[in-house]
C-alpha cells in the first residue's frame, strides 16, 4: 500500500497545484471583469464556466483519492470540498488588493526572506539537531579553536 499512498500523494499535489492556478485565473477575471460578466459578455461568462467546471473535475479527482489510514488528532471537516473553498475565498480576497498593498507586502516578504534565510537556517534548533543527528560533523575546539572532525 506504501506504493499506492505515494502515486495517489502525487496525484493530489499536481491537483492541488492545477486547481491553485486555476482559481487564480478565476479570481483575476472575477475581480478585473465583474461589470462585464454583470453585463452578460458571453465570452467572459464562457470562460468562467469553464474555469468552474474544470475546478469540478480537478476536486473530484481530488475527492476519489484514498484517505491515508493513519490515525491523526485532528482532520480537517468536509474534505476536499473546505479546503478548496477556502483557498478560492482567499485568492479572490488578495484579488481584491490594490498595487500599493502589494508592494508593502512585497518588500515585507523580501526582510522576511533575508532574516530567514541569513539568520534562521543557521541557528535552528532543528537545523543544529541535523547537524548532531549527522554521522560526522564538526565541532570546534574552544582550547584551539580549530574545527576536529567527530565520529
Amino acid at each position: 500500500t506504501g506504493r499506492s499512498e505515494e502515486h495517489s500523494g502525487q496525484i493530489v499535489y499536481c491537483c492541488v497545484s492545477l486547481i491553485s492556478i486555476v482559481f487564480t485565473v478565476l479570481c483575476v477575471i472575477l475581480s478585473l471583469k465583474l461589470t462585464a460578466l454583470v453585463d452578460g459578455h458571453s465570452g467572459w461568462i464562457l470562460t468562467c464556466v469553464i474555469l468552474v467546471v474544470i475546478s469540478a473535475v480537478i476536486t473530484v479527482v481530488i475527492w476519489r483519492q484514498p484517505e491515508s489510514e493513519v490515525r491523526l488528532s485532528f482532520k480537517v471537516p468536509a474534505l476536499p470540498l473546505l479546503p478548496i473553498f477556502s483557498v478560492f475565498v482567499n485568492l479572490y480576497l488578495m484579488m481584491q488588493l490594490d498595487a500599493g498593498t502589494w508592494a508593502r507586502f512585497g518588500v515585507w516578504m523580501l526582510i522576511g526572506f533575508a532574516i530567514y534565510f541569513g539568520y534562521g537556517i543557521r541557528n535552528s534548533v532543528e537545523g543544529q539537531n541535523r547537524i548532531k543527528a549527522s554521522p560526522i560533523y564538526h565541532k570546534a575546539d574552544p582550547t584551539t579553536l580549530k574545527e576536529t572532525s567527530v565520529v
